[in-house]
């Protein structure tokens, strides 16, 4: 009888301690289940708000930062822009950015700053589409400077030269004119 009682008391020993070691495995679970919901996730700028502005010259520059992350060809997306430039390097399938002008603008530069890595910039809007490679290789930021920018939806990708590259950036917008800025 005491052998019994010995064995029950075993057995339930046994039995919490494989509840504790399920308990401890289903709090790790639980921990690296909340770890992956609460970290920070790469953002897609297309789902950050767009960048709006307005007639105003105040608004200017913007400013917004991202990260390349393309395997898509842009010669594929958009083959050349309206000046029948090839559009060269790579982006992801949708924009980075959204650029809303509410208003025309007489001048508008569009400019990246990833610190002098390859970067291209492509930008389809109701002008059509505009890209750049900076294919001087002189400055390997890119950047779009124009005239005549219409009130509208702007569609902005920022590339790398390189397939798959992830390069750090700033994108800035503002007026060429009213800026000693380049």
């Amino acid at each position: 009888m005491d052998m019994r009682i010995g064995m029950g008391r075993m057995l339930a020993r046994s039995r919490r301690s494989q509840r504790m070691r399920l308990i401890g495995i289903g709090a790790a679970l639980l921990s690296w289940g909340l770890a992956a919901v609460l970290a920070p996730a790469p953002v897609n700028a297309e789902d950050s708000a767009p960048i709006m502005l307005d007639a105003e010259a105040a608004d200017i520059p913007a400013e917004v930062q991202g990260i390349t992350a393309g395997r898509n060809s842009l010669t594929q997306m958009a083959a050349r822009d309206r000046r029948r430039k090839v559009c060269l390097g790579y982006a992801a399938v949708d924009p980075n950015h959204t650029l809303i002008l509410t208003a025309d603008r007489p001048h508008l530069r569009i400019a990246v700053d990833s610190g002098g890595k390859d970067t291209t910039l492509l930008i389809r809007g109701p002008r059509g589409i505009d890209c750049n490679d900076n294919r001087s290789r002189g400055y390997l930021d890119a950047a779009i400077t124009a005239r005549d920018w219409p009130a509208g939806t702007y569609q902005i990708w920022v590339g790398s030269f390189h397939q798959g590259e992830q390069i750090t950036y700033r994108l800035r917008i503002f007026d060429p004119s009213l800026s000693a800025d380049d």
